[in-house]
């Protein structure tokens, strides 16, 4: 958290660093769980299975969601920045 919050000072202007750092996050925080219930022997799904069946189809679900939301929410945000 705190490396991201200094890398989105600096690079927040760019889609394609906020886009990357957001992956970056996602696939941390997914290998972190899965690490997680692995060591505690929750799940017995190995690191290959989890990479093609979990990680692959989240990063690109929410990859989908980011190209969705953000160009209208900047878009927003350029609006109510523009009225004030």
């Amino acid at each position: 958290v705190y490396i991201t919050d200094k890398f989105m000072k600096v690079l927040q202007n760019n889609i394609l660093l906020v886009g990357l750092i957001a992956i970056f996050n996602i696939i941390l925080t997914e290998s972190l769980v899965y690490a997680f219930y692995y060591l505690i022997g929750t799940t017995t799904m190995s690191i290959p299975v989890f990479i093609d069946q979990r990680l692959w189809t989240t990063i690109l679900i929410n990859l989908a969601f980011f190209l969705v939301v953000f160009f209208p929410f900047r878009l927003f945000l350029d609006r109510l920045v523009k009225s004030e």
